[in-house]
């Protein structure tokens, strides 16, 4: 892993909503587990973004860096 590539996963996860947050953000912008899931690059299952937002799991590498943004383009769009 590149210096970069961990400052950027260092950054994504202390940019990383609160497990109340993130399940606040997405119902806020309305949109379905699976919707959610559907925008990653590859895609994720509902359960597993479930998982993330109950704070069962911790998305990580690239998963967490897209979920970052995912979660902030939500926040956007409920604003």
């Amino acid at each position: 892993m590149s210096r970069e590539s961990l400052r950027r996963r260092v950054a994504a996860l202390h940019a990383l909503p609160s497990v109340e947050m993130r399940h606040a953000i997405r119902a806020a912008a309305g949109q379905p587990l699976d919707a959610v899931g559907k925008a990653f690059d590859p895609p994720v299952c509902a359960s597993t973004v479930l998982r993330w937002e109950r704070g069962e799991r911790t998305p990580r590498g690239e998963h967490l860096e897209q979920y970052v943004e995912i979660l902030a383009e939500m926040q956007a769009l409920a604003s």
